[in-house]
């Protein structure tokens, strides 16, 4: 399908924003808003942003990318929900075809603190927020660090959340790590509308080539202890009945990769969220 590019300026508060519109030839009437974590521009880690957004607006969906305020080409010096609000009512004008908007919260590092808390403000307030999308949500420590467990707090109100996968935990961490996967399936199940989480092992090349050459890997090759944390996410979803709106896919499985050290690419996550855009 054929492909053009809009950029566009709108405003928020008195500061110019700056943003670009992948837009189809015949755009569905479902489209996605890329919501980006600080320090992360537009274009995203290695353009990663960029090349999603081609990659769904090939498959029929128009996506904006935005620059939040004090961020990249975008004035002002700080960003809440508001103007993700503002983007919101700038994409649905710059293309009045989309009906429904999917906010997408894509990973590379991206933190996801404070993206559930904005997703579930602005679907509360804009009926055309129907859905959430979280890609590959994890956020490594400082440099030298292991990815740590995350704290996800069930609350309404703007408390930061964001998972970390972790391939194993010391048992000292056993039940905070439980606490965590409570409070990330809490406040998905509470978010008013359709959630998608793409996640994977957070684990090295090496170390799961290790696993899976000492046997201790589970289906599909996959390193055993982050297919459990999948399981317990599922489980716990499934249990608040919410699974019919809030669905966990593992992106190991999704993308087919050899080994759980690769990261799936572009066009195969772009496949993976369209078909759950069309699945709803």
């Amino acid at each position: 399908m054929n492909c053009d590019q809009r950029a566009i300026r709108f405003n928020c508060h008195g500061s110019s924003m700056v943003g670009i519109i992948d837009l189809p030839e015949r755009p569905l009437p479902r489209g996605v808003l890329v919501v980006a974590g600080q320090p992360w521009s537009r274009l995203g880690a290695q353009r990663q942003f960029a090349m999603l957004a081609r990659a769904l607006a090939r498959r029929g969906f128009a996506v904006m990318r935005f620059d939040r305020r004090g961020v990249g080409d975008s004035e002002g010096r700080d960003y809440n929900d508001s103007d993700v609000r503002a983007a919101v009512q700038e994409f649905c004008e710059q293309v009045p075809g989309v009906r429904e908007v999917v906010l997408m919260a894509p990973g590379s590092g991206t933190a996801h603190d404070d993206i559930v808390a904005t997703a579930s403000a602005c679907a509360r307030i804009d009926a055309r927020v129907r859905a959430l999308l979280l890609l590959d949500p994890r956020r490594r420590g400082a440099r030298g660090e292991r990815p740590k467990t995350a704290h996800m707090l069930a609350a309404p109100a703007p408390i930061g959340a964001a998972l970390f996968w972790r391939r194993s935990q010391p048992p000292r961490h056993q039940r905070a790590a439980g606490r965590a996967l409570a409070g990330l399936a809490e406040q998905l199940c509470a978010f008013p509308g359709h959630v998608l989480v793409v996640a994977r092992a957070d684990a090295t090349h090496q170390a799961a080539r290790d696993s899976i050459d000492a046997g201790d890997a589970g289906e599909n090759n996959r390193p055993a202890p982050a297919r459990s944390e999948l399981t317990q996410l599922r489980r716990l979803v499934e249990r608040a009945q919410a699974d019919h709106r809030v669905r966990i896919v593992d992106a190991f499985s999704a993308s087919g990769a050899a080994d759980a050290g690769e990261r799936p690419d572009a066009d195969t996550n772009a496949a993976t969220c369209a078909s759950w855009m069309v699945s709803w």
